[in-house]
């Protein structure tokens, strides 16, 4: 089909796996290519969970942000995949 072959077309492997490995690999992915998506559009929101974090009442976090300026190769991806969303 031609959703399976897009999705192993989007997949990358390794390089340090053996040609065996990228074999069964590339296998899995073909097998379970309906849990893949080629869009952040394609993922339905659901209601039927809920995550609770474990936080005691006494613990105080830090209000500052540290985070670093993306580096141009980091733009480069993580805009046009942002702007997908």
């Amino acid at each position: 089909p031609p959703r399976v072959s897009a999705i192993t077309n989007a997949v990358r492997f390794g390089t340090h796996l053996s040609q065996e490995q990228q074999q069964k690999a590339q296998a899995l992915v073909i097998e379970f290519a309906d849990v893949f998506t080629l869009s952040i559009r394609e993922v339905k929101p659901v209601d039927f969970t809920q995550f609770h974090l474990q936080i005691p009442q006494d613990v105080i976090f830090s209000r500052k942000a540290h985070q670093r300026p993306l580096t141009q190769p980091q733009c480069k991806y993580l805009f046009p995949v942002l702007d997908d969303m």
